[in-house]
């Protein structure tokens, strides 16, 4: 037995302690930040929490449309109601009970930032500041893709923005959070890429802990396939063994996974204790209603899958002959890309953009009810499907005379 057979079980120990300590250290800090949150004086955001529920509730009435009026660009103004609502609360009972009640399956990140935001800003100036920084965070994001990747990451990037119709999140609470920790996380990778390949499981535990903390169950999974697709680039780009690959691949989603349910159950015990109900029967009666559907919201798998979708193609969904031409061109362009003698090192990133299939599955009835902002999953799915083809198809510039011997290269470490 070789020395680094015997390191192996220490390593893993030591991913699970640092796991341990994230979990820890970000539940405190969730439960700290929220608290001080629910400490600033209701009279100091009153007025523009009113004004911010009275432009809501009139865009409900038009369906919370944007003015491109199909689903996919549709808002979700219900959701950004109750987050208003749940800003209002007033503080007339004990600070735990208000930072545990209300909605208490879920962590309501959301008002570390909003509760203060909304000394200054209405909904509707809110939004001026959520294009801000989703521009910052996308040029950050599209400037080192380039920079690493060329034209391949330009493409993976801007097709699977335009495919999730990323003009429109920044007009919605609801839909924001997610859309950010997405970005930050693949700005982590990019700007420090062997640290992050060093750290990915404690990475990953990370990232699935704070998008329970901020999201309403919207399209979380996004930020775990992306940035692993994004991993995905770069393992590929160094020939790394495809066995390598698929362990990484699935350590990698089971600390997500991990952290984001730790995280997400760990608020339904603490609300339980709390606020003296059983907070984890409700959750988890929730949780088979999303997964199964119930009397009222029968399930139907193949409609919701459609339905999903059908929200890529919302614009054009009635040209049939345009989406035949489309799915052709992708199919040619795959079949092209495995003359590439790397392909294979790239295969992975196939297996990563069924991800959102199997999450439609297993929360088959939120995805039926909700495919107007579940359907963005499919990032996931456009953004690893365009890195493979355009990896492998696509001719960069610091290759050039040199593809041939990065191949021999490739070759020669396996």
């Amino acid at each position: 037995m070789d020395k680094e057979s015997l390191k192996k079980p220490f390593k893993k120990m030591g991913r699970v302690k640092n796991c341990l300590v994230i979990y820890v250290v970000l539940l405190v800090l969730f439960v700290g930040l929220l608290c001080v949150a629910r400490m600033i004086p209701y009279n100091l955001i009153e007025d523009n929490v009113d004004t911010s529920l009275e432009i809501i509730n009139k865009e409900k009435v038009g369906g919370g449309d944007t003015a491109l009026y199909t689903e996919s660009t549709k808002l979700d103004s219900q959701t950004d109601s109750v987050m208003y609502g749940m800003l209002s609360n007033k503080e007339d009972s004990p600070l735990l009970m208000r930072v545990f009640g209300g909605y208490p399956r879920y962590w309501h990140g959301y008002m570390v930032f909003l509760r203060p935001l909304s000394i200054l800003f209405s909904y509707s100036q809110l939004r001026y500041l959520n294009w801000l920084v989703s521009g910052i965070l996308s040029f950050c994001v599209l400037e080192l893709l380039n920079k690493r990747f060329g034209l391949p990451g330009i493409i993976a990037m801007g097709g699977s923005l335009m495919t999730m119709c990323a003009f429109v999140i920044p007009e919605c609470m609801q839909y924001i959070a997610v859309f950010w920790i997405t970005l930050a996380s693949m700005w982590c990778i990019l700007k420090f890429p062997q640290y992050v390949q060093k750290k990915q499981v404690e990475f990953f535990f990370c990232v699935g802990m704070i998008v329970n903390f901020f999201d309403f169950l919207t399209y979380p999974l996004v930020t775990l396939g992306v940035p692993l697709a994004l991993l995905g680039m770069f393992f590929g780009e160094k020939c790394l063994n495809i066995k390598k690959q698929f362990v990484f691949i699935l350590q990698d989603s089971l600390a997500w996974g991990i952290g984001y349910g730790l995280c997400w159950g760990s608020k339904w015990i603490l609300s339980s204790i709390v606020l003296k109900e059983n907070i984890v029967k409700n959750a988890l009666n929730t949780m088979i209603f999303r997964t199964s559907g119930n009397e009222e919201y029968p399930l139907n798998r193949l409609q919701m899958m459609k339905d999903n979708i059908r929200q890529l193609f919302s614009v054009f969904w009635d040209n049939k002959l345009l989406i035949g031409g489309i799915a052709v061109i992708l199919l040619i362009l795959v079949l092209v890309s495995f003359k590439n003698r790397k392909t294979k090192y790239f295969i992975p990133l196939l297996c990563i953009s069924i991800y959102p299939y199997i999450w439609y599955n297993v929360l088959a009835n939120h995805s039926q009810i909700h495919y107007y902002f579940t359907y963005r999953t499919q990032m996931i799915t456009v953004f690893a499907i365009l890195a493979f083809v355009c990896e492998n198809v696509c001719v960069k510039k610091e290759q050039g005379a040199n593809a041939t011997g990065e191949v021999e290269n490739c070759r020669s470490r396996h």
